[in-house]
C-alpha cells in the first residue's frame, strides 16, 4: 500500500519540515495542489459556519514549493548515499 501526504493552507516555512516528517514516517509521495481557489460564496455549509479562516490562510504556488523540497530532497540523497555509490 502506498500513502501520499496533502500539503495544503500551511505557512511556507512548514513546508520542508513537512517533507522531512513524512519522509520519516515512510510516506511515498508528497501531494501538492497545483492551484487552491475557494469560491466567495458556496452553497455548503462549514462545520463551524464560516468561511473567515480562507481569507488570510497563506498558499504556496505549486510552482514555487515542488523545486524547493525538490531542492531539499536532492541535498539529503546525496549526503545520505555519498559513499554507498548511490544518488
Amino acid at each position: 500500500m502506498r500513502f501520499s501526504y496533502n500539503i495544503v493552507i500551511c505557512d511556507a516555512d512548514h513546508y520542508i519540515p513537512l517533507a522531512q516528517a513524512a519522509e520519516e514516517a515512510s510516506y511515498n509521495a508528497l501531494a501538492i495542489p497545483d492551484s487552491v481557489c475557494y469560491p466567495k460564496e458556496a452553497s455548503s455549509k462549514y462545520a463551524n459556519g464560516s468561511r473567515e479562516f480562507l481569507e488570510s490562510a497563506p498558499f504556496m504556488d505549486a510552482l514555487i514549493a515542488v523545486p524547493g523540497i525538490h531542492n531539499w530532497r536532492q541535498r539529503v540523497c546525496k549526503r545520505r548515499y555519498r559513499g554507498a555509490g548511490g544518488i
